[in-house]
């Protein structure tokens, strides 16, 4: 997984704002700090879960996709059980190709 596979997740203005001289930690570092700098304060609750739905639902996209849509296959390059998947698959709202 590259930067630039995820580029228009993690920034909201798309791929234009990649620079190919940053690293995936500063790229995910940048993001933050902006979603900081924009958000109220009584916002913040959510944070985590935010976060690490705006990065799980394009990650586990891109694995279905090189799997051709194989869960199990899926599942194995993620680490993960494969209920664990079908699990998170229904929570983003993922939809898969036939």
């Amino acid at each position: 997984l590259l930067p630039a596979d995820i580029s228009s997740v993690l920034s909201p203005s798309g791929p234009a704002v990649l620079q190919s001289d940053l690293g995936f930690d500063e790229l995910i570092r940048a993001r933050i700090t902006d979603v900081l700098e924009r958000i109220d304060l009584d916002h913040r609750g959510k944070l985590h879960q935010t976060f690490l739905g705006q990065v799980e639902k394009p990650l586990l996209e891109l694995v279905l996709d090189k799997t051709g849509g194989n869960q199990v296959r899926a599942a194995a390059m993620l680490g993960i059980n494969r209920n664990t998947l079908r699990k998170r698959i229904i929570e983003l709202g993922i939809e898969l190709k036939k």
